[in-house]
């Protein structure tokens, strides 16, 4: 499912860097509750439960990562909200 959604995925499991033997892919440099937000979408079409405003950055840069365009609009949309006056400083 990860490689059917994902063209970076699809290369990670079966381009011609992809090697049989490997158990596992490290995903570097993303926090464990991004990762599960990413998973969400990539299985599900949408991000479930509560998310804290400060996650949507580290999201749109793991959406954009994997290249989820409609998760990045989405999570650019939610950052786009936030922008008041007040919160702009």
């Amino acid at each position: 499912i990860m490689a059917a959604r994902s063209p970076v995925f699809s290369s990670l499991f079966f381009g011609s860097m992809s090697n049989p033997n490997v158990k596992f892919i490290p995903v570097e440099d993303m926090d464990a509750h991004v990762f599960k937000a990413l998973l969400d979408f990539i299985y599900c079409d949408e991000v479930f439960g509560e998310i804290s405003s400060s996650m949507y950055w580290p999201l749109c840069a793991a959406a954009d990562r994997y290249k989820f365009r409609h998760l990045k609009a989405y999570c650019l949309n939610k950052l786009d909200e936030g922008i008041r006056a007040k919160t702009a400083a």
